[in-house]
């Protein structure tokens, strides 16, 4: 390897020419080291070298460009330099063998998907890629994602994307803020549990991104149930919670007292019923009959 294997510009290696930057013979896997003086990997650098087992790259490199090792196939280690602060989107894309990594604490910002799915790295376990307690990639394929405790953010599409359904997402209680575009919701994706409480999902009618907000006024209610803004919340979005939200916290939040008006529990428990919530029904009719010193008479909601 040479020097001359490495077409460089401005201190960015634009594009790699050297040993391994074709089909992938097996006895001539390379190991290729990033000479010094460089100080960002520029887009698509190595895109396609299959022949590249390993790669190190120097100190004085900041900035690893979107796509810069994409379809590095035989890629399994990768030595990255402490003076690293980012990532750009699809960086390390199908390099399906990769497994040993280095990311360090001093990566400031990650781009979407820089890893291809259902890979094992070595630094990962678990499979979430977390760094300054924010998630920016779920690397698994369980239909049922929990994300692990310490997270407070998570990064557009680290949930899931376009190629696997997620059913089921878990945000733990330390999760501040959610990316819009964290999760793909799909028809297969039924239900999020946040701050602790679980809403069902319908793609018409109530979205994740939705079910988090609700679950976090909830909490907040909970908390504090004598703030008006949260209790007005809850009141706009009674019909969602009986289609949607988890019994206990449903029921939970019935019996406060604060957000069903007794004087409309039957026309709910008729809510309930036309759009058979059995569950909803059996509660609301429990509560009117347990805390109601009159029987409604208004149906109308």
């Amino acid at each position: 390897m040479s020097y001359l294997d490495f077409e460089m510009k401005n201190q960015v290696l634009i594009r790699y020419h050297g040993r391994g930057n074709c089909v992938a013979v097996p006895a001539k896997l390379t190991h290729v080291v990033i000479p010094e003086g460089i100080t960002e990997i520029g887009e698509q650098a190595f895109a396609g070298c299959s022949g590249i087992e390993s790669v190190e790259i120097p100190e004085g490199v900041t900035v690893i460009r979107k796509n810069a090792f994409t379809r590095c196939k035989s890629l399994k280690t990768v030595r990255l330099p402490a003076s690293l602060t980012e990532i750009e989107s699809f960086a390390f894309d199908k390099c399906y063998h990769l497994e040993d990594i280095n990311l360090s604490e001093n990566i400031r910002k990650i781009g979407r998907l820089i890893f291809e799915r259902n890979i094992r790295l070595k630094q990962f376990p678990d499979d979430f890629v977390i760094l300054h307690h924010v998630l920016y990639q779920y690397l698994g394929t369980e239909k049922t994602i929990k994300i692990p405790d310490g997270v407070t953010h998570a990064a557009m599409w680290s949930v899931n994307d376009w190629l696997f359904d997620v059913e089921h997402v878990i945000f733990p209680e330390s999760m501040q803020t959610v990316d819009e575009r964290a999760l793909v919701q799909s028809e297969e994706t039924r239900s999020i549990t946040c701050n602790g409480i679980r809403c069902f999902l319908d793609e018409d009618d109530m979205e994740w991104l939705e079910a988090v907000e609700l679950s976090r006024y909830i909490r907040r209610f909970f908390q504090n149930p004598e703030i008006k803004k949260n209790r007005n919340y809850l009141k706009r979005n009674l019909k969602k919670m009986i289609l949607y939200l988890e019994d206990q916290a449903f029921q939970k939040i019935l019996d406060t007292g604060k957000i069903f008006p007794d004087d409309q529990i039957d026309a709910y428990i008729q809510y309930a019923i036309d759009h058979q919530c059995h569950s909803k029904q059996t509660i609301l009719i429990n509560y009117k009959y347990q805390h109601c010193e009159f029987k409604p008479k208004n149906l109308y909601l």
